[in-house]
């Protein structure tokens, strides 16, 4: 060949190779720019002049993923891994198209395949962990992204994923820590930080959580599940008015959002706000077969005494959920709501039939216990020792030292309580608090809520701390108040609704005692006094305890005058002609055999008349019921007035104004309402029983010189009612002298109370904390 021939096919060879690169160039940029149609073009042009371009395979396998097809890209990657085997890129895109084509199995081949080739290949080792994840190896996805971390420790997404894999192992201290190592390395990352307040609300930690999740609205705040989880959080952290308002925001987002109208009017029922109802019937409406829309419509109906239709949608939700504790456990609550006890107790079998250390349950048997006329004492003390043993398992090893002084100038008490406001408790808390000597004792309070009223603003000035337990863990909430150095803590929740018994399972305080608010045994060991006194818990009921029982010298109970002055009024029977009966307990107290008795009473008092008001009777199924229970006892519906709540206390007390004689339930009395009546100058008959709770009556009416008002018996109880009733003169006399006769009874004497419990708390601390 001559050699102005070579020349020229070297430079067309030159010029040809060039032209290519060029061409190369422009499909490459294209793509970047996310022009993937002329991308596309552009790659398939350069493999009609080099069909064994590995490079342009490569890209154009990428870029067909990215398409949606799927197909084309792993023929046009295995073609190039099949032209160059150890191209590592290659098996890296193939794994990496795969894994996002939801090819888990064949991504992580090619992805093993990638990091074999190249052991330090960060974006394949990445991409493994991401894609063990997937099928929830997370110990294989985890030695993946501590290897991105080791060959790069500034990786930040790195760092995101070994917290994402720690977490799911269950390490949630070493998640954290991963996460705020990506923090440190990029302040502010959204997706270090959305997993940092996730970790923190799965720990329990639910106020950092809280605040970490404020930080991430700012970079998803148009993410409808970010801010849902967010909600989700302030309601278990008990801040229901943000729930509100975010559950708002989301529902401007998306109205059409089922979890955020749920969020929405659970805030709002939480808060005893308007709208709840609505919030529940729109979720219900926008998802007519989701069980947790009907079940938070019929804790709505619940709540406000619609108990009929509560029990229609739990039942709905029961059939649509079979495998579900939460409707079969509402449906059993439901049932001792209305007094059904035996269906009540059924219920909560179910559920720990399905689930037996189900600790709500337990207690939500434990209750139903203390209204039931045919409870098996025996059975309760059992069943509530099995709850002290559960409950102990689970929060772990509790404190065994403490931070206090052994010889103090003066004990520091702390009260747990969700009933710190106008409720039974709080009246029997306001006067004694007030009378306590604070040179002696310094009072702590730790409320289970964050509600508050005008009773809770009175009596906060009387605590040295106020620190609401909402939104805490057990053990943060315990370990707070072992670090406020208390030396006797008071449960006055027990069982009942916002307790908090597991914190007292993790010993916070060296001498912890039970008090007020729930009338049994707590089951724990670790409650080491019950308080009460000899007329309420005499030495032959002490069996029926685990705690060791503490008795005051006069009275265990120390009610608080109402601030409201309602003088008594005259005897109603003086102007009626005839003896009105009452009682303004709750409906659930009344069974089948205070029925039979006060009907008995009826029949034996010719002409009388009974009123019941409970807040229960707002529903008119609830008093068609009742008046129905008492016709099959042969008393017409004429003679029984049944009202609904009266919200404000002074309509309240004065409401006592129409009873003459006032009928105690059993075997679960009243407390507070006996209380409430005799101040009102209206005489409580009450059947002592062979329960702490069924002696009740009997304690505060020998305090206050009443003895003759408590039966033995159930004849007895009838044949007083009787006897009373036909001394209308006598009556009168009782019901104007009833408040000078309080003046003298222990019941009502806070600043001698007062005394007395301060003498038991250091009497318990010299025995128990020293």
């Amino acid at each position: 060949m001559r050699l102005w021939q070579r020349c020229s096919r070297n430079w067309f060879f030159t010029l040809t190779m060039h032209d290519y690169s060029s061409r190369f160039s422009r499909a490459l940029n294209l793509h970047q720019q996310g022009l993937l149609e002329p991308a596309y073009a552009e790659y398939h042009s350069l493999l009609r002049t080099n069909p064994r371009d590995i490079n342009v395979l490569n890209f154009l396998g990428v870029l067909c993923f990215q398409r949606g097809d799927p197909s084309e890209a792993a023929k046009c990657l295995k073609k190039c891994i099949k032209l160059k085997p150890d191209f590592a890129e290659a098996h890296y895109n193939l794994g990496q198209g795969l894994l996002k084509s939801d090819a888990v199995p064949s991504a992580i081949e090619s992805l093993k395949r990638a990091v074999a080739l190249s052991k330090n290949y960060v974006a394949a080792h990445l991409a493994l962990s991401e894609a063990f994840s997937v099928q929830k190896r997370y110990r294989e996805a985890l030695i993946h992204a501590e290897r991105v971390v080791a060959i790069s420790p500034d990786h930040v997404a790195g760092w995101v994923n070994v917290g994402v894999m720690k977490f799911a192992l269950g390490d949630v201290g070493s998640a954290l820590a991963a996460c705020d190592r990506a923090l440190h390395l990029r302040q502010g990352f959204p997706p270090a930080l959305l997993n940092r307040a996730r970790f923190c609300r799965a720990q329990g930690d639910l106020q950092q959580a809280v605040a970490t999740f404020r930080d991430v609205v700012g970079a998803y705040g148009s993410d409808v599940e970010v801010l849902v989880e967010f909600c989700e959080t302030l309601i278990e952290a008990g801040r229901p008015d943000d729930a509100v308002v975010v559950s708002e925001h989301v529902l401007k987002l998306d109205r059409q959002n089922v979890a955020a109208h749920l969020l929405r009017g659970r805030s709002l029922l939480s808060l005893d706000r308007e709208g709840a109802a609505e919030a529940f019937a729109m979720a219900c409406d926008l998802a007519p077969g989701a069980p947790d829309a009907l079940m938070w419509l019929g804790e709505c109906r619940r709540k406000y005494g619609e108990l009929d239709e509560a029990e229609r949608l739990f039942m709905r939700a029961a059939e649509l959920a079979p495998d579900d504790i939460q409707p079969k456990y509402s449906l059993a609550a439901l049932y001792g709501d209305k007094g059904d006890f035996d269906r009540a107790c059924q219920g909560f079998d179910d559920v720990l039939a399905m689930s037996p250390d189900n600790l709500p349950a337990i207690s939500g048997k434990l209750a139903v216990g203390l209204y039931s006329d045919t409870c098996d004492a025996e059975e309760n003390i059992r069943l509530a020792r099995e709850y002290g043993r559960l409950v102990e398992r689970n929060v772990g090893a509790p404190f065994s030292s403490w931070s206090v002084e052994a010889d103090p100038g003066r004990l520091k008490v702390g009260f747990v309580s969700g009933d710190l406001r106008e409720h039974s408790v709080g009246h029997f808390l306001e006067d004694f608090l007030s009378s306590v000597d604070q040179s002696r004792i310094q009072l702590y309070a730790y409320p289970t809520h964050r509600r508050a009223d005008e009773l809770t603003a009175r009596i906060l000035p009387h605590f040295s701390a106020w620190k609401p337990l909402s939104g805490m863990t057990d053990r943060a909430a315990a370990e707070m108040i072992r670090a406020d150095g208390i030396h006797v803590l008071v449960d006055l929740s027990g069982h009942s609704l916002d307790g908090r018994l597991p914190v007292f399972a993790l010993r916070p305080a060296p001498v912890q005692c039970c008090w007020l608010g729930y009338c049994a045994t707590t089951g724990l060991s670790a409650m080491g006094y019950y308080l009460a006194d000899a007329s309420t818990l005499p030495s032959e009921l002490e069996a029926q305890f685990v705690e060791r029982v503490w008795r005051m010298p006069r009275s265990y109970l120390c009610f608080s005058r109402p601030r409201i002055d309602i003088p008594v009024a005259p005897l109603p029977a003086l102007a009626a002609g005839r003896v009105t009966f009452g009682s303004f307990n709750n409906l659930s107290k009344i069974g089948s055999r205070v029925v039979k008795v006060w009907s008995d009473v009826l029949h034996a008092v010719p002409n009388s008349r009974l009123i019941i008001k409970a807040s229960q009777l707002q529903d008119p199924e609830a008093c068609r019921m009742t008046h129905a229970r008492f016709s099959a006892c042969g008393v017409e519906p004429g003679r029984v007035q049944l009202l609904g709540p009266i919200n404000r206390r002074a309509e309240h007390l004065a409401a006592y104004g129409a009873v003459d004689i006032a009928l105690d339930t059993f075997p679960y009395n009243g407390v507070t309402t006996t209380a409430e009546a005799l101040w009102m100058g209206v005489p409580v008959l009450t059947l002592a029983g062979s329960r702490f709770l069924s002696r009740q009556g009997m304690g505060i009416l020998e305090s206050a010189g009443l003895g003759d008002w408590v039966a033995t018996d159930e004849s007895v109880f009838v044949e007083k009612a009787a006897a009373f009733s036909s001394t209308i003169e006598r009556l009168a006399e009782t019901r104007a002298s009833m408040r000078a006769r309080l003046s003298r009874s222990a019941v009502f004497q806070p600043v001698d109370f007062a005394k007395d419990f301060e003498n038991a708390m250091w009497e318990m601390w010299r025995q128990g904390g020293q």
